[in-house]
C-alpha cells in the first residue's frame, strides 16, 4: 500500500503544469526584436511556420509540453522591434475545459508576476447561463467577458477567453 501511494504521488508530480511552460513566454518583454524572440522561442521548442520581413511579423507553433499546438504570433514595428505577442490555445469543445485552461494560466501568471492589475470574469447577457452548453454558447455569441491583465514595467500581459472558444494570452510592449 505504501508503494501505491508513493507511485501515485510521483505520477502527480510528473504531470506537467502550465507553470512549467510559462518560461516559454515569461521573458518576452525582454526581447528587443521580433527576430530575437523567434530565435529564443525556437530554442525552447517552437517551430517557425512563417515569417514576413515586410510586416515584421512571425508565426510559430509550440511543439511540446502542456502548450503543444498553441499558435504564437509576433508583431513588430517597421524597425522590427517587438511590439506585441499573441498566443492562441487550441479550441475547446466545452465550457469546463475552456475555463480550466483560463484559470490555470491566470493562476500561473499570478504566481509569476503577482496579483493582476485588473480582472473581469462574467457573462454579460440578461440571464446567467447555467449549463456547459449555455455557457459555451454565450462565449460564441460574444456575451462572455473573461479577461485578466498583468501590467509590468515594459508592457502588459492579457489573458482572455475569445469568441473562438479558445484562451488567448497576449503581450503588449510599451
Amino acid at each position: 500500500m505504501k508503494t501505491f501511494f508513493t507511485l501515485l504521488l510521483l505520477s502527480l508530480l510528473a504531470v506537467p503544469s502550465f507553470a512549467q511552460d510559462l518560461s516559454l513566454i515569461r521573458d518576452v518583454h525582454q526581447y528587443g526584436t521580433v527576430n530575437d524572440c523567434v530565435t529564443a522561442l525556437k530554442k525552447k521548442g517552437c517551430a517557425l511556420v512563417k515569417s514576413d520581413k515586410h510586416s515584421s511579423s512571425s508565426y510559430l507553433i509550440v511543439e511540446h509540453g502542456v502548450w503543444k499546438n498553441c499558435a504564437i504570433y509576433l508583431f513588430g514595428t517597421k524597425e522590427n522591434r517587438l511590439s506585441r505577442m499573441e498566443m492562441l490555445f487550441p479550441e475547446c469543445d466545452s465550457w469546463n475545459s475552456l475555463y480550466a485552461i483560463y484559470v490555470d494560466i491566470v493562476n500561473d501568471m499570478t504566481a509569476e508576476f503577482g496579483q493582476p492589475t485588473s480582472r473581469r470574469d462574467e457573462f454579460i447577457g440578461d440571464q446567467q447561463p447555467e449549463s456547459d452548453y449555455e455557457k459555451l454558447n454565450e462565449v460564441v455569441n460574444g456575451q462572455c467577458s473573461y479577461t485578466t491583465i498583468f501590467q509590468l514595467k515594459k508592457g502588459s500581459y492579457r489573458v482572455s477567453i475569445s469568441k473562438d472558444k479558445a484562451v488567448t494570452l497576449q503581450y503588449f510592449k510599451y
